[in-house]
């Protein structure tokens, strides 16, 4: 292994970026999954430093879905779903690339977050010295739902009109895996008829799965979208099914289940160990 400054052994780090999907999320709508994933790692790999980074983008859109909610609670029917339309629809409608009428628009709101959100993690590897200069530290990236188009956008948008490494060198973070989760990005083939779905963002080298349950109705396997996305996912992850609770694994209910299944959280973890740098043994 490798010096480090005063020849003190560097460490093995690796950064995970996680991102939620739709719908209202609390602050710490993470901790348990990375706390849970950081568990596995040091049951394999004590030496390792996992280095989280949690986008939390719900706030940006709930305080206007919450006016909604009030404005229309008196005088219609089945409240309770209308606000899961409202939470779910919500996200949706108002993440859209942004337009001439967008000041400065949900879209641009919500990829700022995520870039506020890397570089504040680059500054605390750059100060506690875990990055050593010129060398990008491991990034696993975990996206749930809508989560995982607004990461894609977020990559493209980093990508586009640069040089490959173009997000390395913004953030000082390498891309080894992505993991999208309950994913519509395949239903965004829809918006873009003309250039075939033909653009998928690009990896540091790195690998793309894409993980869902076959109860899901909101996730969608990547590669037969297009030529393209099955030459960019090396994946398409339909996790078993699991028994126990029926009503959850079993039913559309899977789409909220990813973030507590083992077998996922198993699968990220060993990703974590295999994309350390320096490798561990």
């Amino acid at each position: 292994m490798g010096g480090g400054r005063n020849d003190v052994p560097v460490r093995p780090r690796v950064a995970l970026c996680v991102l939620h999907g739709i719908g209202a999320q609390k602050k710490d709508w993470a901790d348990r999954f990375v706390t849970t994933v950081r568990r596995e790692v040091a049951s394999r790999h004590p030496e390792i430093d996992v280095y989280p980074v949690v986008v939390w983008w719900a706030p940006i859109t709930q305080r206007y879905e919450d006016r909604l909610v009030t404005r229309y609670r008196r005088g219609l029917g089945w409240n309770w779903l209308r606000r899961l339309v409202i939470g779910f629809g919500g996200d949706v409608i108002a993440y859209q690339s942004p337009s001439q009428f967008s000041t400065p628009g949900m879209y641009r709101t919500v990829q700022w977050r995520i870039d506020r959100r890397l570089r504040a993690l680059r500054a605390a590897l750059e100060q506690t010295g875990a990055a050593a200069p010129g060398v990008p530290v491991p990034l696993v990236v975990v996206a749930h739902s809508l989560g995982a188009v607004i990461f894609s956008d977020f990559v493209y948008d980093v990508q586009a009109g640069q040089t490959a490494g173009a997000f390395a060198r913004r953030y000082g973070l390498a891309i080894r895996a992505l993991y999208t989760a309950g994913s519509p990005l395949a239903l965004y083939a829809i918006r873009y008829p003309k250039l075939g779905f033909d653009r998928p963002i690009a990896l540091d080298g790195g690998t793309w799965v894409n993980v869902l349950y076959k109860s899901d109705v909101v996730a969608y396997p990547l590669r037969p979208a297009s030529p393209a996305y099955a030459d960019a996912v090396a994946d398409d992850w339909t996790l078993p099914v699991r028994w126990w609770p029926p009503l959850v694994y079993l039913t559309p209910f899977a789409h909220l289940a990813y973030w507590n299944d083992p077998r996922f959280i198993r699968r990220v973890a060993a990703e974590l160990v295999r994309t350390a740098q320096p490798a561990v043994g």
